[in-house]
């Protein structure tokens, strides 16, 4: 009986909600609807430019509000390898793979440890730093020992390779700030393309130098 009632109350308030007597209320739900939107439906609460239509700042899926449900720019994968194996695969980055090999890092982004690897990519290489060969990089290792030792953190262990908002020391002693815009990570300002989950620690490549 009870649920009865509660039915019969539920119906009598919708009646009154979306009859005449809500049609006094300029944007209400009984102004126009149905029929041609008026400007009072638009702006109404639940009108597309309402607060909480899909084009207003407090629909919790607007972008004004924080939550813009996009796909991340960045892919995010997990491999048994360390670093330096994984790099080895990643056609993309064989002028920063030179560079490691020319001052000496390899070897240690290949062993034991945990660390935060910030690679650029080729195109980086070539359109930031003039660099776009292999053979230039293992003729004058110091041209990129700069780059290597700014982009590579020890002693990463405990962090969350998509966590934003911390500063992290890179061998050089260069700060590279984590954060993120709009739905996508940059360190320093360097956008981030791929993370991935290595044995040893996370491999970040990122189309721009975060320091040198």
């Amino acid at each position: 009986m009870k649920s009865i009632v509660a039915v019969v109350v539920f119906m009598v308030l919708l009646m009154f909600w979306t009859g005449p007597a809500g049609a006094q209320f300029p944007g209400g739900p009984g102004e126009g609807y149905g029929g041609q939107m008026e400007h009072g439906d638009q702006m109404g609460p639940m009108g597309p430019m309402g607060p909480m239509g899909p084009m207003g700042p407090m629909n919790p899926f607007s972008e004004g509000f924080g939550m813009w449900p996009a796909k991340p720019n960045y892919n995010v994968q997990n491999t048994n390898k360390t670093i330096m194996a994984f790099m080895e695969d990643y056609p993309d980055l064989s002028l920063y793979i030179a560079s490691l090999k020319a001052t000496g890092y390899d070897k240690e982004l290949d062993g034991s440890g945990s660390y935060a690897v910030f690679a650029i990519n080729n195109t980086a290489m070539a359109r930031d730093l003039a660099i776009n060969n292999t053979d230039y990089i293992y003729s004058n290792p110091d041209a990129v020992r700069g780059l290597i030792e700014s982009g590579i953190v020890r002693n990463n262990q405990g962090m969350d390779s998509l966590t934003t908002g911390r500063t992290l020391i890179s061998l050089s002693g260069v700060k590279v700030v984590m954060g993120s815009e709009r739905n996508g990570l940059v360190a320093n300002g360097a956008d981030i393309t791929d993370i991935v989950n290595a044995r040893n620690g996370v491999l970040y490549v990122t189309e721009e130098p975060v320091g040198t």
